[in-house]
């Protein structure tokens, strides 16, 4: 098949767990022949020699910074801020071109941000269109306004979740199918637009890439992971910082957290002390990850699949996560992960990985082997092919 990726920004490198879904997809379908063209909506390079392999790469041309300005201007806006500030002429000419040049089978729009040209492919150009969701984006919007002391945010807030209710429960529907990263996503989008017609295909990993090349560890070391200007994952960060890890401290005085993230607010960068290190963006999270002997992910908002547990597992790390961290991911408390949703129980079970090195290996190499049977790029492009060429066969008939 001759297939069309629009994706929000440009997927490589693949940093970001939105950015890693979109690029381990487009592998594994040029991996299984198909010919990929990845056009991004937000303006980028020109060319990613690291794509060659596996896509025909377009930019786009859209300036999706977030400012107060525009912010403000979204208010005179029937779509909600998300989604507006991808819209784009541009965008729209370049796939003009595209059209044009290629004689495309099928679309794949990766996130609900760029579903307007899934829209416009599906309406003025007559091309089959299946969209990727990644998370629940209403849901997201819901729970950070909830988070909010701030009361003039809160009711900002308030106006965007109910642009992006009306918006994902119209525009969801319109498409030839919804792909949905987990099986609570696709309840949950059902309950939004019970019409939808939906499937399940969640994530792929790289297992060759996310693979753990030195047994060493630095003990007693906690690892989070995660961009710090995501709100579930600064809300995850505190949340843990002040109730969880002062219990973990108790039991083990020379504990320390290891903290790794890009854009940390100052409130966080002043955390950084003796026994917790912020390190920033890294260009690679491996040797970070591979350094601890526990990785937490005390999550508490959001919906979709949480890719970094996912990587952690990959690396054999013995992951502490919440129920809502751990939502979306086939894994087994005791077995291949510990789930904990209380601060002494979510401190207990980190501090069993690290006093209990056998437990926490046991762990580790259970969420490995977990990842390679259910999340490794061959498995995941096999199952997202089939549900394509479905939509395209279906597409034929009619």
């Amino acid at each position: 098949m001759n297939v069309l990726v629009i994706s929000g920004e440009a997927i490589y490198p693949p940093d970001s767990g939105g950015k890693q879904v979109v690029f381990t997809s487009v592998k594994g379908l040029a991996q299984r022949g198909h010919d990929v063209t990845v056009m991004s909506a937000a303006a980028g390079r020109d060319s990613i020699p690291e794509l060659e392999s596996y896509c025909r790469w377009v930019p786009g041309r859209a300036e999706p910074e977030n400012s107060y300005f525009g912010a403000l201007k979204n208010l005179l806006s029937q779509k909600p801020y998300p989604i507006k500030k991808y819209s784009s002429d541009g965008n729209k000419k370049q796939l003009k071109k595209i059209i044009n040049s290629d004689d495309i089978d099928i679309a794949l729009i990766e996130g609900l941000h760029t579903t307007q040209y899934g829209t416009l492919l599906s309406d003025k150009y007559n091309i089959p269109v299946v969209y990727r969701s990644h998370n629940i984006e209403t849901d997201i919007l819901r729970d950070v306004m909830k988070s909010t002391d701030n009361l003039a945010k809160k009711i900002y807030l308030y106006i965007q979740t109910r642009k992006m209710k009306k918006y994902e429960s119209e525009t969801v529907p319109e498409f030839n199918k919804a792909i949905m990263i987990s099986e609570e996503d696709q309840t949950r989008i059902h309950q939004m637009c019970p019409d939808v017609n939906s499937s399940v295909v969640p994530p792929g990993i790289d297992i060759d890439y996310f693979s753990r090349t030195t047994e060493k560890v630095d003990d007693n070391t906690i690892v989070f992971l995660g961009s710090l200007d995501w709100p579930p994952n600064v809300d995850g960060f505190r949340w843990f910082y002040s109730n969880i890890y002062p219990k973990i401290k108790e039991q083990i005085p020379n504990v320390s957290l290891l903290v790794v993230g890009k854009n940390p607010p100052e409130s966080i960068q002043e955390i950084s002390n003796q026994s917790v290190e912020i390190t920033g963006f890294v260009e690679d999270i491996r040797p970070y990850v591979e350094a601890g002997s526990a990785f937490v992910a005390p999550i508490r908002m959001g919906s979709g699949v949480r890719i970094k547990v996912l990587n952690a597992m990959a690396l054999g790390l013995p992951v502490v996560s919440t129920s809502l961290g751990a939502q979306g991911i086939e894994c087994e408390n005791g077995t291949n992960i510990q789930i904990a949703d209380e601060p002494d129980g979510f401190a207990s079970a980190t501090v069993e990985m690290i006093r209990n090195p056998e437990k926490g290996k046991e762990i580790g190499e259970g969420g490995r082997k977990l990842v390679e049977e259910v999340y490794s790029i061959p498995r995941v492009a096999e199952k997202l092919e089939k549900e394509m060429i479905e939509v395209v066969e279906n597409e034929n008939r009619n």
